[in-house]
């Protein structure tokens, strides 16, 4: 297999190369030249190129950043596979490295990585010369981890903005449920000092806390179950605390713990990601223009935002746009992707999106001209889909397993009257898996320690099990 990689993705084209795959750079539309070419892989971070070929099977979107990250994204996605290859190619000019004897390049190297190292390589082509240093060997290894069977499932919470109520709800949920910490493997993701102060903050409020141990890990296999583990993100001498209010400082450390879990779950050091609130005042503040987490995770691919209690689960067919948007954002093909996610929970009830869904086509069109084909065409694809159903009384008629929700405010605020504090929302249809708890940093409970921690407890206790991912 052969690799065609956009050219913004330099230093990953360097990585796969060192892995010893045969990989070049294209530039414009030369990758046109390869699609549809069962032996080449074409790795591009321009959606909109993307979006265009995606029907091409041999075509993927890499939307991150970090090549450590996109590495294992490829990896997850069995793009790249353990290969006996390794450090076999030049990073450079992609060419085949040879072996060199080590005297003959005594003159060509630094003296302390003459004597550090005993095994060198050249290429024939550039003529660079390349040892294996400590990264390299650090890289192999967290890859190799990717491809081993593994069976402990490990579960990331990130800590949220460190002046919400995130450290709050993790700490008071440790001491009230350590049975939940012990029989799920659960790994904190945020930074230690914050926590250090938190347990500090509130030992008036419970003395039960003084009595935490952190176990600060760098990867998962140093799970301690007597402690409460945690991933350190690292708080940087700028940032101050300032309880019960978003600031630049906490929206910057709020980016690096989400980019942090990023990193992880496709690193496979954890399987799943739950959220604690975060602040998108906060996080523009700091320069991340993002609506929600949801919008961070997705990358710009479409995901279902969805929402789960133990009596009813409802999917958001649109988000975080305007009113005045939602009537032109819904299309059939819109509601079939998302009811295609949501065929194995059983029977979807669609809502319509006019009051009284139109009656008929009196009071607006969208039920006759969009929501009802894309209901016909769902039932033709085997899916149990029943509407368009009426907002104010859908509760009242045959239950059903899901609700597909039009816009953002259609059910939730009924679903959060009823089950604010046992609920939360999942992402679905992304790579990543990740969940969120069903309220936000609530700033005026940061200080009396009286915050909630039932819709945390409720994720860790049942919610995990109401998922279906695939």
């Amino acid at each position: 297999m052969k690799l065609i990689v956009d050219i913004n993705l330099g230093k990953l084209t360097k990585w796969l190369r060192i892995l010893g795959y045969d990989t070049k750079i294209y530039k414009d539309k030369e990758f046109l030249d390869y699609l549809d070419k069962d032996e080449f892989i074409i790795c591009t971070k321009n959606y909109s190129v993307y979006e265009s070929y995606k029907d091409r099977k041999n075509i993927i979107y890499i939307p991150y950043d970090d090549y450590e990250v996109q590495l294992f994204f490829l990896a997850k996605k069995g793009i790249i596979t353990k290969t006996e290859n390794f450090f076999k190619r030049c990073p450079l000019c992609n060419s085949e490295l040879i072996d060199i004897e080590k005297e003959k390049i005594k003159d060509l190297v630094p003296p302390f990585i003459y004597k550090a190292h005993n095994q060198f390589k050249k290429c024939p082509n550039c003529n660079k010369i390349y040892w294996q240093a400590t990264h390299t060997y650090q890289i192999k290894k967290k890859l190799n981890k990717i491809f081993e069977d593994k069976k402990p499932f490990n579960i990331g919470i990130t800590a949220g903005d460190m002046n919400g109520i995130g450290p709050q709800i993790i700490l008071k949920l440790y001491i009230k449920r350590k049975d939940l910490f012990r029989q799920n493997r659960i790994f904190i993701i945020g930074s230690r000092e914050v926590f250090e102060f938190y347990i500090k903050y509130y030992k008036k409020f419970s003395k039960k806390l003084s009595k935490i141990e952190l176990n600060i890990v760098k990867n998962s296999d140093k799970y301690d179950p007597q402690k409460l583990n945690l991933f350190d993100v690292g708080l940087r001498n700028k940032e101050k605390f300032a309880p019960g209010k978003p600031t630049e400082h906490s929206g910057e450390l709020t980016f690096r713990i989400l980019e942090r879990s990023v990193k992880l779950f496709y690193a496979n050091e954890i399987d799943l990601i739950v959220n604690t609130p975060n602040s998108k005042e906060a996080l523009n503040l700091a320069g991340h223009k993002l609506t929600g987490a949801t919008e961070f995770y997705s990358k710009g691919k479409k995901a279902l935002m969805t929402f789960y209690s133990d009596e009813m689960i409802i999917a958001l067919l649109t988000r975080h746009i305007s009113i005045s948007e939602v009537s032109k954002a819904i299309t059939v093909d819109e509601i079939l992707w998302a009811l295609n996610i949501l065929r194995s929970y059983g029977k979807i009830g669609v809502m319509g999106l006019n009051p009284h869904a139109s009656e008929g086509g009196l009071i607006g069109d969208e039920e006759n001209e969009i929501i009802n084909p894309a209901i016909e065409k769902a039932k033709d694809a085997g899916i149990d889909a029943v509407g368009p159903l009426v907002s104010d009384t859908f509760f009242m008629g045959e239950k059903c397993n899901a609700y597909l929700s039009m816009y953002h405010d259609q059910l939730l605020p009924l679903f959060k009257r009823l089950y604010l504090k046992r609920s939360f929302q999942a992402s679905l249809g992304l790579d990543i898996k990740r969940v969120s708890v069903s309220h936000g940093t609530a700033w005026d409970k940061v200080k009396d320690f009286s915050a909630s921690c039932e819709s945390l407890e409720f994720i860790l206790d049942k919610g995990i099990k109401l998922v279906k991912w695939e």
